[in-house]
């Protein structure tokens, strides 16, 4: 997967709690060593202080922004922080070297969301970054330190690398598998972001912007009621979108102000009412049955359908089946 190509809901979910949870990891990094640079009368406080706070305005600004928004600016925001980077180990490297290992985290890090290109790219500027401190920019920019933490400063860097390190290999683990559809969205159990939102505020909008949206749901509701694209396992905002010629960010408020749900959910209430007639209209379906027909219905695994079925129903497949055939059914 890169930012070229195309990418499932799933992905785009992941990747924007990725970007929006790597900067709570940054944000506290930064907080905790501004404190502790504090605490020890070292001037390098300023430093990590101005950072929190410029990064503080980011998080913030990518907390409330859609993934496709976000997007065009991950490589220029990685350039200003591989600089920042870079300025801090010229003030350091010669009394602390063991803060050239930071520089290892961004090929690492972008290996999962960018092109093999863009790995060579940002591998190559990691490591000339590193031979210009060494061997060529020296002690220019080295500014005059105590040598009397350096192991407790060692063991501070070391600690954020290993955090910084286990959490992009924790959701790199996770992106590899969701590229190749071993997990859909509903095996994961975090809250949606932006326009994902369960539930949107309906005041934030004036009367002609509800009143379109409104007009938008029941286009939605009639399209996916006659062509039913949701068999379609692989079937997503953008591709509903398409079809009604607008934009994912319009399809996704229009379903979470009238249907109080994110797409992903709402899409999957047609795939259970489907399978609950089929069930009604032939009362003889089995185990085996359901295979056919949840995949029918446009889900890929038995462990997500049945959850679904169950939060939709408060019932299991087959306590649904079991009620069908006796008759006994509580709705």
């Amino acid at each position: 997967m890169s930012f070229n190509d195309p990418i499932s809901d799933i992905e785009k979910l992941l990747l924007k709690r990725y970007f929006v949870q790597f900067q709570y990891v940054i944000l506290l990094l930064f907080l905790l060593n501004g404190v502790s640079f504090y605490l020890e009368n070292r001037i390098h406080y300023k430093f990590f202080f101005f950072v929190f706070f410029c990064d503080l305005f980011v998080t913030l600004v990518i907390y409330k922004l859609d993934y496709d928004i976000i997007k065009p600016y991950v490589n220029p925001y990685l350039v200003v922080v591989f600089l920042f980077l870079w300025y801090f180990s010229l003030t350091v490297w010669l009394y602390n070297p063991s803060i050239l290992i930071f520089f290892v985290l961004f090929p690492f890090g972008v290996s999962i969301i960018f092109s093999r290109k863009n790995v060579i790219y940002w591998s190559l500027a990691s490591f000339l970054a590193i031979i210009l401190t060494i061997f060529v920019i020296k002690d220019m920019f080295l500014l005059t330190i105590p040598r009397t933490n350096v192991v407790l400063s060692s063991i501070k860097i070391v600690v954020s690398f290993a955090f910084i390190f286990g959490f992009i290999f924790y959701y790199n683990s996770i992106l590899i598998k969701a590229k190749y559809n071993n997990l859909e969205i509903d095996d994961f159990h975090f809250g949606d972001f932006s326009s994902m939102n369960n539930e949107i505020d309906e005041s934030i909008f004036d009367e002609k912007e509800i009143n379109y949206y409104n007009d938008l749901f029941k286009k939605i509701e009639h399209f996916l009621q006659e062509n039913a694209p949701w068999k379609d396992p692989n079937y997503n905002v953008q591709d509903l979108a398409y079809s009604l010629q607008t934009n994912s960010t319009y399809v996704s408020r229009a379903i979470n102000l009238n249907a109080k749900m994110n797409f992903k959910n709402f899409v999957n209430t047609y795939r259970i009412e489907f399978i609950k007639k089929e069930i009604q209209n032939n009362k003889n379906y089995n185990r085996y049955k359901l295979i056919y027909l949840y995949s029918q219905a446009g889900f890929r695994h038995q462990s997500t359908f049945n959850k679904v079925f169950k939060k939709i129903t408060n019932m299991t497949p087959s306590d649904y089946i079991e009620s069908v055939n006796n008759n006994n059914l509580p709705f």
